[in-house]
């Protein structure tokens, strides 16, 4: 350094190099940026090269195609941000890699890349991960092969298919952690009540109650309000009359068909049936007409909704920025203090009136000893969970709201 100077020689090397991988990108752009399904091995990598934040991650990749693959295109820009390794070790060494990363780096999110082959001989190593503490994110390239270079294992291929392989990737990723859920739900059911519904608390523990469910058990978990305590609530009589298959009927047809979808795909086609005709529309076209307005949703245009429901997720949701690609289109509208806040909801504070000003109310309708509801549903637990907001141990201000509203429509109905 000190024979050439602070600046290095003015070769123009770098230039050229430059200049070099900007041609040759052009010709994997392409593949970087498909769209088409099932998604390619480099549609992922680009993914992971886009949308990483690498000032706070450390990434590697498998033996095989997963490193060969990711090699010439993740750019590493931070010192211990990247570990790369060539022939050296065997199938399923980026997990304990990552492990260790994660112990020595408990604040950086550590990624592994890793082929199915891989996954198959080591995946079960994430439970170690999980025993020391270190969590750590798995991408599996479910691409159905092993041994991908031109004439691997020729005799063992054409006899005995062994580099075929397959199996649902996402199922096993939903079974594996049934027992961290468990102990998630434990926790949070065991954490003091926030009366902040924004409040992380409150988000782990209602995340953690609905997350070992099937994706319809936890839309109806997450937008009802006695999912999780029908049976106990119900008259026996009643009870009788009513299956847990038959609650959830509706959560289930939407499904249907659907199974190859993606998690967040379902979960929009379940809101798009359910969420959307029997609640929100109907809420604002009430609301709307008691005032002779005509409402119109220029978002459900049908070419519209067609057209968004065709686009791949990544334009929906990209990292944790939700509606992407409709803030995209609007980015020279609105300005950004708009774009970039965080969700805000129309709700009520039900929970508050109801221990003030509706409290009166609460008490003589749905509390009472003639009340109507009592003839189908249990008085011990709605009095409990009355007790429970009342005291501010619990916010039930929804359940409670249901309560009173069927109650009028009894009295009502004679």
């Amino acid at each position: 350094k000190a024979a050439i100077g602070e600046n290095g020689r003015k070769t123009g090397v770098a230039t050229e190099i430059a200049q070099i991988r900007q041609q040759w990108m052009s010709e994997w752009n392409g593949l970087l940026n498909s769209d088409d399904e099932p998604l390619n091995t480099y549609r992922v990598v680009g993914e992971i090269e886009r949308n990483l934040d690498k000032s706070k991650s450390i990434v590697t990749h498998d033996a095989g195609a997963p490193r060969d693959s990711i090699i010439p295109f993740y750019t590493a820009t931070t010192p211990h941000g990247y570990i790369g390794w060539g022939k050296t070790t065997h199938l399923g060494f980026g997990i304990p890699l990552m492990i260790g990363a994660k112990m020595a780096y408990p604040d950086r999110f550590c990624l592994n890349l890793m082929g199915d082959g891989a996954f198959g001989m080591s995946g079960l190593d994430i439970e170690t991960s999980v025993r020391a503490g270190a969590p750590i994110t798995t991408v599996v390239l479910n691409n159905g092969g092993m041994a991908t270079y031109p004439g691997g294992y020729p005799t063992a291929r054409e006899l005995f298919g062994v580099t075929e392989m397959g199996g649902d990737y996402a199922q096993i990723a939903e079974g594996m952690p049934g027992w961290m859920v468990g102990v998630g739900n434990t926790i949070g059911q065991r954490l003091p009540h926030n009366p902040n519904f924004r409040s992380l608390s409150r988000r782990f523990t209602r995340f953690f109650a609905a997350a070992s469910m099937s994706t319809e058990e936890r839309t109806l978990r997450w937008i009802g309000f006695f999912a999780d305590r029908l049976g106990e609530m119900l008259q026996p009589e009643v009870s009788e009359l009513l299956s847990r298959d038959e609650v959830s009927q509706s959560f289930r047809e939407p499904l249907m068909g659907r199974e190859r979808l993606s998690p967040l795909a379902r979960a929009l086609a379940i809101n798009f049936e359910t969420y959307l005709p029997e609640d929100l529309l109907v809420k604002a076209d009430r609301c709307s007409m008691a005032h002779g307005l005509e409402l119109r949703s220029p978002f459900l245009d049908t070419a519209l909704m067609e057209f968004a429901a065709s686009l791949p997720d990544r334009h929906k949701i990209r990292g944790r920025h939700m509606k992407a690609v409709l803030k995209t289109a609007f980015r020279d509208l609105l300005p950004n203090e708009i774009s970039a806040r965080p969700k805000m909801g129309f709700g009520i504070p039900l929970p508050t009136w109801f221990r003030q000003q509706w409290r009166p109310l609460l008490e003589e309708r749905v509390l009472a000893d003639d009340a109507r509801i009592w003839e189908w549903i249990r008085p011990e637990p709605v009095r409990a969970m009355a007790r429970e907001h009342l005291e501010g141990r619990a916010d039930f201000g929804h359940q409670l709201w249901a309560l009173l509203t069927l109650e009028e429509w009894l009295r009502r109905a004679g």
